[in-house]
């Protein structure tokens, strides 16, 4: 059973909030020879994960899945993996509070190797920390689609930079179309300056 905690955002748009899941209590399946992970998301949404031996690649519903599992946020790094915890934005509608975007960590990381030895030292640095808002689509040929990569590191308060530019910006971005957004602190200026977030 996903953990579900609905919490009142400092400055959020009214009738917009956030919802928290875990990927738990998965069930796994085989897709074509390879591994697929179905987890439980929010308000009937899916998540699917196709994992490999140094990365895994994250889809919203079922919809262009494999389309989904190509987006790559993040291209550094010996190891690239995500938080188990996905933020859904979900706005308050007639029927209730309707999911329009996500936010979720995805870091990189490479194993420090001993220059004496040649040998990994058992640690590992972090080459690269983002946050990746995906928009949701309830309808059309794709579930969902990355629009926006927020440099964790450039970022100052980057959790709530994230919330603003999906409430401002996940209805408009067109999948499909429009690439994402790479967000480091120049970038964060300058959609602060166009009152975007």
């Amino acid at each position: 059973m996903n953990f579900l905690i609905m919490i009142a955002l400092a400055g959020a748009q009214a009738g917009v909030s956030s919802v928290y899941t875990e990927l738990t209590g998965c069930d796994e399946t085989e897709d074509g020879g390879g591994l697929l992970v179905r987890c439980d998301g929010h308000a009937g949404w899916d998540v699917y994960i196709s994992p490999g031996e140094h990365s895994a690649s994250l889809a919203y519903s079922g919809r262009a899945m494999n389309e989904q599992f190509m987006q790559a946020p993040i291209s550094v790094g010996m190891d690239q993996y995500f938080s188990n915890t996905i933020e859904w934005r979900v706005r308050e509608e007639a029927g209730g509070w309707t999911p329009f975007a996500t936010i979720h960590r995805w870091m990189a990381s490479t194993l420090i190797i001993d220059p004496d030895t040649g040998m990994a030292t058992g640690e590992s640095r972090t080459d690269a920390e983002v946050l990746v808002v995906t928009a949701l689509r309830e309808q059309g040929p794709i579930g969902a689609c990355h629009a926006a990569y927020l440099d964790v590191q450039e970022v100052y308060d980057a959790n709530t930079v994230a919330r603003a530019f999906a409430d401002s910006m996940a209805d408009e971005f067109r999948c499909g179309i429009d690439q994402p957004y790479r967000i480091d602190a120049g970038e964060a200026a300058r959609l602060m300056e166009r009152g975007r977030l």
